[in-house]
């Protein structure tokens, strides 16, 4: 049952979008994070903002190439594209545990 205090402990006020993760939410998933490498160019976008994109669609249900553009592109995004990179790095294993808690 929803209460005063359940509410405000679970608001999404203050993010871009309501599918944006908190800082609490990023604390807990961002220790199973691919760490970068020292080889080749650094990083355009942020661990957070692929996975920012990756929430938003899920939760929108929008083809990929709707994202607004103020997410990282298709490429970079999408788990299921040809050439995506961090996104389709990760386990699977690792990130379902590292949601659940188990």
């Amino acid at each position: 049952m929803w209460t005063d205090a359940t509410r405000r402990k679970h608001a999404r006020k203050g993010l871009r979008y309501s599918s944006d993760m908190t800082d609490a939410e990023w604390a807990v998933l961002e220790p199973h994070c691919p760490a970068g490498s020292r080889l080749g160019r650094p990083r355009k976008w942020t661990l957070r903002q692929i996975v920012d994109a990756l929430l938003y669609n899920l939760r929108s249900g929008l083809p990929w190439r709707m994202l607004p553009k103020d997410f990282p592109p298709v490429s970079t995004s999408d788990p299921s594209a040809p050439t995506s990179g961090v996104a389709a790095s990760w386990s699977r294993t690792a990130l379902v545990e590292a949601l659940t808690g188990s």
